[in-house]
């Protein structure tokens, strides 16, 4: 009997083990699992976050490989940069960047970079235009391109329109807008618009002027020329 109740005693502790067991929480363990996923996320957009980066350098580099370094007429410890899109011809006392028009192969965007270094130059800034009036520049611009500004510049002179003192490149400058007669020829003339930068740097006279030198004088290729010699003079250094 006493062996019989301890079965019986046993049997229950057995049971009551099992009742126990089957009774614990099942819920899935889902805190590894989130915290695994929002690890995955963060590495997914740090790989995207890296993609981006990787294309804005590249968007980077790709708008700094449309512009060329040049240093002035290969001598001068001057340099500036000037776009990939334009032809350039190192002239005595200028270099010329100039834009061609693949239908009409001409010249319509010119500008001028000025060189006075070997001018005995004791002016002003005031007086560097003038300067640039009385040497050759026009007469470098002339003759580079392919036709779009013809040999009836020589001689003529910018007429000045507006001027500004301002400050570009870090430099102390006069902005200017004025107009030069293209006269190609004896019964056929136009004003041509001049926009453009002279500087005083280290007591040396420079200028960044630009030609618009077709005969219609359309707006859209004066904003084009603005925007190159607003770049070109805001490129103007004395290191590469």
């Amino acid at each position: 009997m006493i062996l019989k109740k301890l079965f019986i005693l046993l049997l229950s502790v057995i049971m009551l083990f099992a009742l126990m067991a089957c009774g614990e929480d099942k819920t899935p363990n889902t805190t590894n699992n989130d915290e695994n996923q929002v690890q995955t996320d963060i590495n997914d957009m740090e790989e995207v976050s890296d993609e981006l980066v990787v294309d804005g350098d590249k968007e980077t580099d790709e708008k700094q490989s449309d512009r060329k370094s040049r240093r002035l007429l290969e001598l001068r410890s001057i340099y500036y940069d000037y776009s990939s899109d334009y032809y350039l011809d190192g002239r005595s006392v200028a270099d010329v960047i100039y834009s061609i028009n693949p239908d009409t192969r001409q010249s319509e965007i010119m500008v001028g970079v000025y060189d006075g270094c070997l001018s005995e130059f004791e002016g002003t800034l005031e007086e560097v235009l003038e300067q640039v009036n009385n040497s050759v520049f026009v007469g470098n611009v002339s003759e580079s391109g392919s036709g779009g500004l013809p040999y009836g510049l020589f001689g003529e002179d910018i007429e000045v329109i507006s001027s500004e003192e301002v400050t570009i490149a870090g430099y102390d400058s006069i902005k200017y807008t004025g107009t030069i007669v293209n006269s190609p020829f004896e019964d056929e003339t136009w004003q041509c618009n001049v926009y453009g930068y002279t500087f005083l740097i280290d007591e040396v006279p420079y200028a960044v002027l630009g030609f618009v030198t077709t005969r219609e004088q359309e707006q859209s290729t004066i904003d084009e020329m603005i925007a190159e010699v607003d770049a070109i003079a805001g490129s103007i250094r004395t290191e590469e």
